[in-house]
C-alpha cells in the first residue's frame, strides 16, 4: 500500500520511433543510466517484435542476457541465436516461441 502503479495498455503495437524510448523507460524503472542498445539493435527489436511490448521485452532480454555472456557493454546487434541456447540455457521450444509468426489476430 501506499505505493502509486501507472498502468498503461497499448492497443496494437509500439511504432519504430517508439521503441528506444520503451527500453530506455523500462531501464531506468530498473536503476539503469546508461544505453544498453545500439540502434541497429533497436531497429533489429523493432522488425522482431513486430512492436508488441511482451515480446519486445523477452527479446531485448535475451538480447541483453547474451550480450552479457560476451562480455560486451551494449547490444549492439542481436546474437544468434542458435548459439545463446546453451548459454542462456533455453530450449529450441523456448527459442521457436519467442520468435514464433503471430496469428493474424494479434
Amino acid at each position: 500500500l501506499g505505493r502509486q502503479e501507472a498502468v498503461v495498455i497499448i492497443h496494437g503495437g509500439l511504432g519504430r520511433e517508439e521503441i528506444g524510448p520503451y527500453l530506455e523507460h523500462r531501464l531506468a524503472r530498473a536503476g539503469v543510466t546508461r544505453p544498453l542498445y545500439s540502434e541497429p539493435a533497436i531497429e533489429a527489436l523493432a522488425r522482431l517484435s513486430k512492436g508488441l511490448p511482451r515480446r519486445l521485452g523477452l527479446i531485448a532480454h535475451h538480447a541483453l542476457a547474451a550480450a552479457a555472456v560476451a562480455k560486451a557493454k551494449i547490444v549492439d546487434a542481436l546474437i544468434n541465436a542458435e548459439d545463446s541456447l546453451s548459454v542462456l540455457k533455453l530450449s529450441k521450444a523456448d527459442l521457436e516461441h519467442i520468435f514464433s509468426p503471430l496469428p493474424a489476430d494479434e
